[in-house]
């Protein structure tokens, strides 16, 4: 079962799947850094022309499986990182946002936050929660000790 106060320490049948949607700059830097902290079921995917990259590149990057598409990632996870530009972001959750788990937590890592507010409250579904944060670095500052 699933424990709210998991860590990366934690049985990994404890922990949630954490799952990224967007695998560009700062996805991958997210991924790494969640696989490096131990966190051990991190579900991630990118556009479909980039799926076999994606599995080379991350084929012994412990914990991170790479998925097919934003609604296996969706499906799976119960926390959600939309990382893709602010141009398409109404694009990805239109897409993918149905496909969402029953009670996920649903954030977005867009510069510009209205295009993403309005996108995930036109295309999730009602029983998820969604958490806007904007991250006060980019891909090549690691995020420890930044604030979101």
């Amino acid at each position: 079962m699933l424990n709210p106060k998991a860590t990366p320490d934690s049985p990994v049948e404890e922990q949630p799947v954490i799952g990224l949607i967007g695998m560009g700059e700062m996805g991958r830097m997210y991924a790494k850094h969640l696989s490096n902290a131990g966190w051990k079921k991190l579900h991630v995917c990118d556009l479909p022309q980039k799926y076999d990259a994606l599995q080379r590149d991350f084929k012994n990057v412990p914990g991170i499986i790479v998925m097919k598409d934003g609604h296996q990632v969706s499906r799976s996870s119960d926390f959600i990182m939309y990382s893709v530009e602010a141009e398409y972001i109404d694009k990805a959750v239109r897409q993918f946002g149905p496909s969402t788990k029953i009670g996920a937590v649903v954030a977005g890592q867009t510069s510009v936050k209205a295009p993403e507010k309005v996108a995930f409250e036109t295309h999730l579904p009602e029983d998820v929660h969604i958490v806007s944060c904007h991250s006060l670095h980019g891909p090549t500052v690691s995020p420890l000790g930044q604030p979101l």
